[in-house]
């Protein structure tokens, strides 16, 4: 009886979230946000209200915001491309750096070349497409999808520079801070010495950030200390210039959690579109969707 009456409260809770959801009255647009008199003011326009050109203007608003190319703002859905690459170059160089290690000890040159006889003896292996893998037995998981063609370059440094500019401050501090036992001791001597009034602060100035107007918090789901300092170190640099240290982290941490966050922001533009499309419906409008982009 009490699951009955639960499946039902939830049934039409359910039927109340999807009702509101398809309610084209309550669907507005918000303007940017503007600073009048030291405060920011944001103006709002329900969808319904617009004309049709209006529509099709948020509509255009949305689409450069996911598909635009734009080098220094490029739009979500670009930039989704551009940090699953980053992910899989930072994998590359991890991967010719365990190759170098003992006892398989390969340097660039060993390893390139390595790869080349294999590809010689097997034209059959199309390096564009097949996985590192398909050379090396016992290959780890890690590094398993890794492109042929991809380590090779890697093997010439030819990988690129990686562009760091999406990994921000304000990024890298909103993961939060959680020391290791180590650094937890090193941070408490630290503070005690400088008289600082809490760990965040003493932290803060510990990497070298001593704006009053930065933030930190503890979170038992952030990054330790050592890991913060090398994305505060950072740089835009060639993938072969980076250490082990920062492609680890990169590649583990930074770049999924910003892929996350481009996602959310895929998603909450491209319902915009959805409710833009579904008032212009609803008034008998047609815009123009050109873009097919997934």
């Amino acid at each position: 009886m009490i699951r009955e009456k639960l499946e039902e409260a939830i049934a039409k809770k359910n039927e109340e979230v999807q009702a509101k959801k398809n309610d084209i009255s309550t669907f507005t647009w918000k303007g940017r946000k503007v600073e009048v008199d030291g405060k920011f003011t944001q103006s709002e326009v329900k969808l319904i209200d617009c004309t049709k050109e209006q529509l099709q203007s948020f509509y255009d608003h949305c689409e450069t915001m996911l598909y635009n190319t734009d080098r220094d703002h490029p739009g979500r859905c670009t930039l989704l491309k551009i940090v699953e690459d980053q992910i899989m170059r930072c994998n590359t160089e991890l991967f010719i750096r365990y190759m170098a290690e003992e006892p398989r000890s390969m340097t660039r040159f060993i390893l390139r070349g390595r790869i080349r006889s294999i590809l010689n003896d097997n034209p059959q292996v199309d390096a564009s497409v097949e996985p590192v893998s398909v050379l090396f037995g016992g290959c780890p998981d890690d590094f398993k999808d890794i492109p042929i063609n991809l380590v090779m370059d890697g093997c010439l440094d030819r990988l690129g520079r990686f562009d760091r500019k999406h990994i921000t401050l304000t990024f890298i501090l909103k993961q939060g801070l959680w020391l290791t036992t180590s650094e937890s001791a090193e941070l408490a001597k630290y503070q005690a010495d400088n008289k600082y009034p809490s760990k965040e602060v003493a932290a803060l100035h510990y990497m070298g950030l001593n704006k009053p107007t930065i933030e930190l918090k503890m979170n038992s789901k952030g990054i330790s200390l050592s890991q913060m300092k090398s994305m505060i170190k950072l740089r835009s640099v060639t993938y072969s210039e980076l250490t082990s240290s920062q492609l680890q982290i990169l590649r583990n941490r930074m770049l999924y959690t910003l892929e996350d966050e481009i996602n959310f922001h895929i998603k909450q533009w491209k319902n915009r579109e959805e409710q833009i499309l579904k008032v212009a419906e609803s008034k008998g409008y047609t815009l123009d969707i050109a873009n097919d982009e997934d």
